[in-house]
């Protein structure tokens, strides 16, 4: 499997592939359900974003984990997660004995939820390292704060969990250096990706859906830096 490509298919199939040790940083944001149900309500304005996370709701992250494990140098990673799957990540760290911490995306205009249930408005992301990780001091201060906040993405691509390309390029930014392999084997739409080229980071990424590795193409293409 070559560098700076993408791929259509399964990583579960595709991860194989990759030699052992030779990523630097995982960077990714696997399916995950973002609790649309229990006592919250979403407008229809937001239905098409519900019944296109349902779908991927059943992601379970231990095997995941495990398989691509031995493709990092040192484990290194980035994953957003949903508040309902921490635990299992928060588990499954401790028996590896790696440290993490939590980074969140604090969402100005988040879904909404009635029913005496609080907003959905915070987005988790494990931040999880092994000793001797890369670690960039001296960019400034605003480049390490935990709490990124900004709207819900417009969906002008059309991916329903699209991160802002500013928030990927700044935890990128910290954990990597120049010439680096970053591998985003849940590509979506291609934000990891534009990241990385502009960051002159290497890259591989994964994605299984068509739609959506059409679109990761297409801005790859065009250059389109959303």
């Amino acid at each position: 499997m070559g560098i700076n490509k993408i791929y259509l298919g399964d990583c579960l199939d595709l991860i194989k592939e990759i030699p052992d040790k030779s990523i630097d940083l995982l960077y990714t944001d696997p399916p995950y359900n973002q609790e649309f149900s229990g006592g919250g309500s979403c407008g229809k304005k937001y239905d098409y974003r519900k019944k296109e996370i349902e779908k991927l709701s059943t992601f379970d992250p231990i095997p995941f984990l495990e398989l691509v494990k031995p493709k990092l140098k040192n484990f290194h990673a980035y994953i957003w997660t949903s508040k309902g799957l921490l635990r299992e990540y928060l588990n499954w760290i401790k028996e590896n004995n790696f440290n993490f911490d939590i980074l969140v995306w604090v969402k100005n205009n988040p879904i909404p939820a009635y029913n005496n249930k609080y907003l959905s408005d915070l987005e988790y992301c494990l931040f999880i390292r092994d000793k001797n990780c890369h670690w960039t001091s001296g960019l400034g201060y605003g480049k390490y704060k935990k709490a990124m906040i900004d709207n819900v993405a417009n969906n002008t691509v059309g991916h329903p969990t699209q991160k802002h390309l500013w928030m990927v390029k700044k935890m990128i930014e910290v954990s990597t250096k120049k010439g680096d392999l970053v591998f985003d084997p849940f590509m979506g739409s291609g934000t990891t990706i534009l990241a990385c080229k502009e960051l002159k980071r290497n890259y591989i990424g994964i994605e299984l859906e068509t739609k959506y590795f059409e679109m990761a193409q297409s801005r790859l293409r065009q250059d389109v830096l959303l």
